[in-house]
């Protein structure tokens, strides 16, 4: 048997056992629904299963009720759902359980072994799941084996293309590149990250200033990435390098949306680059 074949065998059996109406997995608590949405590909029953997960979130007014080891995949569905700021709930809450409750009210400086206050343990790392969602989603580095596929392989210079731009030339098979998508969540104004690549530094912070979000993205020698830069506004008045997109012939850019978010989608290469959108939040 493939392992294709194994692993649909795996999801049948799976869904056979534990699989109930409604989108309810097993007993339907936040760890049951956050792992069978992260970890199977149940097709059409994945919106109720994640309209599940939402509902046992409201009843906990967004406090998590889940252990170390699914922890991660609530992050990570969430996340997925674009539901970053049920994310921002559980990170900043002061609540019992959560990060708010150790800080607050046990003044802990560590991370312990249960939610709740001190546990046996007081250097539980496998409750650290949050630093994987600040680095791909706050500051939004993600590697990405796809990006290559769609640079251009001719009728555009990079500022550094892979290996000078050569016909057919493709990214060593360790990384193909990077997907760079900065997250704006909750009362959030900045936030910065570096990536020590086999290549390189990978660098992306921003901030919000002047109703502008602007972003510096820093792409290593031999590395593509796909920059999504969120915006409030008005596309046409994205810049790079304090001058229109449209004036540069080294990038490929569009517009596109993403759920409930829109984003200037644009194709780099290595280099320095500093951007900024529109971030028009306010009314008058």
């Amino acid at each position: 048997m493939h392992y294709s074949e194994l692993a649909d065998q795996v999801e049948e059996d799976f869904s056979k056992a534990y699989q109930k109406p409604y989108g309810i997995i097993a007993t339907g608590s936040q760890a049951a629904q956050a792992l069978a949405f992260a970890g199977f590909n149940l097709y059409h029953f994945d919106d109720k299963i994640a309209e599940q997960l939402l509902n046992k979130l409201t009843e906990t007014n967004n406090r998590p009720t889940v252990g170390e080891v699914a922890f991660r995949y609530l992050l990570k569905v969430l996340s997925d759902m674009e539901r970053d700021d049920i994310i921002w709930d559980i990170i900043t809450g002061t609540e019992k359980p959560g990060y708010g409750f150790m800080l607050k009210h046990c003044g802990m400086k560590t991370l312990s072994e249960t939610w709740d206050g001190p546990g046996s343990s007081m250097n539980h790392c496998m409750f650290g799941h949050a630093q994987e969602w600040f680095m791909k989603s706050i500051a939004g580095i993600n590697i990405d084996e796809t990006v290559v596929r769609h640079y251009p392989t001719g009728g555009m210079a990079a500022r550094s293309m892979p290996y000078g731009g050569s016909e057919g030339v493709t990214i060593p098979a360790i990384y193909d590149g990077y997907r760079i998508q900065p997250t704006v969540v909750g009362d959030l104004a900045s936030a910065e990250s570096t990536y020590l690549s086999p290549f390189g530094q990978v660098e992306c912070s921003w901030w919000i200033e002047n109703e502008r979000f602007k972003c510096r993205v820093t792409i290593p020698a031999n590395l593509v990435a796909n920059v999504y830069l969120p915006f409030v506004g008005d596309a046409n008045n994205t810049t790079l390098d304090g001058q229109p997109l449209d004036g540069h012939t080294d990038i490929r850019y569009s517009e596109s949306y993403e759920w409930s978010k829109r984003w200037i989608d644009i194709l780099i290469g290595s280099g320095i680059y500093e951007f900024e959108t529109d971030w028009k939040t306010k009314t008058d």
